[in-house]
């Protein structure tokens, strides 16, 4: 059985779509803090800020609103607070240009762009994105796991909603992580980084046949919350630094299908989710 959108066929009357890094599993705080900023440091040469950089790094990327942004749209971020606050990033326009006029953030299309527009800094980029891959994939599986309460959670949500994993992350990954975290059977679909955007991969499985108002997204990030509300759907925040206590709410919160009073507590929730991330 693939799990793939093209193959899922709605078999209950309730969807719970998850996303996956930072959200059910416990991986998004050390791969930024093992792989992502130390790789931008080294990368660029920013040791004299190391510390500075590290906690803009960690900001911008876990700690604001700007929480889950796609990889090259938060390096943009980062290295024009370098370039206000600390040293000069030379050519800085040429990555700014390929944020702006770019179709697909990823390496595939960076590496086509820079061959149309050679920059020594677009090299820099690529060659920090490709040493992130390297450093993520040599962080030891025991570092990286389920948040607590989160199987139980989503076993006891399994009885009565499909429950589809929805991440802007690689299929193969996100399949081989939910696997080894023993939290594979629960799942019905995956949606992935190859199905489009969240907001689209939502909008395909409502074509399953579901009614919005039975559909919620659990998610960690404002990406997660727009891609929600974008389809009419409902969301549930698993808040960041309170991810064990979001999951142990959340059977209460999804309860609230039973007696169409979910709606009721969403303006709450989302304005504690934003809230928190703007004060941490």
């Amino acid at each position: 059985m693939s799990k793939s959108i093209q193959s899922f066929q709605k078999t209950k009357e309730y969807l719970v779509c998850i996303d996956s890094d930072g959200c059910a599993i416990d991986s998004m705080t050390v791969k930024h803090k093992l792989a992502f900023g130390p790789a931008l440091i080294d990368t660029f040469d920013l040791t004299q800020y190391r510390d500075e950089m590290l906690a803009e790094w960690m900001r911008i990327n876990l700690y604001s609103m700007t929480r889950g942004i796609n990889r090259f749209k938060g390096l943009n971020m980062a290295l024009h607070y370098c370039n206000d606050n600390f040293t000069r990033i030379e050519n800085i326009e040429d990555f700014d240009c390929f944020c702006n006029q770019t179709k697909a953030f990823s390496n595939e299309a960076l590496i086509e762009y820079k061959n149309e527009h050679p920059s020594k800094l677009l090299d820099m980029c690529l060659k920090w994105s490709v040493e992130t891959n390297r450093r993520i994939k040599a962080i030891p599986d025991k570092d990286i796991g389920l948040f607590k309460n989160v199987k139980e959670s989503i076993a006891s949500l399994a009885k009565f909603a499909n429950i589809a994993v929805v991440s802007s992350a690689n299929f193969d990954a996100i399949w081989k992580e939910w696997e080894r975290l023993g939290i594979l059977n629960y799942v019905d679909c995956f949606c992935s980084q190859h199905d489009g955007t969240k907001a689209l991969c939502i909008q395909s499985l409502l074509f399953k046949g579901y009614k919005a108002s039975n559909v919620v997204m659990i998610g960690d990030s404002p990406g997660d919350l727009d891609a929600a509300f974008v389809n009419g759907v409902y969301f549930y925040p698993i808040v960041c630094k309170h991810e064990e206590e979001s999951w142990e709410k959340s059977l209460s919160y999804i309860d609230n299908f039973d007696n169409n009073t979910i709606g009721e507590h969403q303006e709450e929730l989302v304005d504690a989710f934003k809230n928190n991330l703007k004060s941490s």
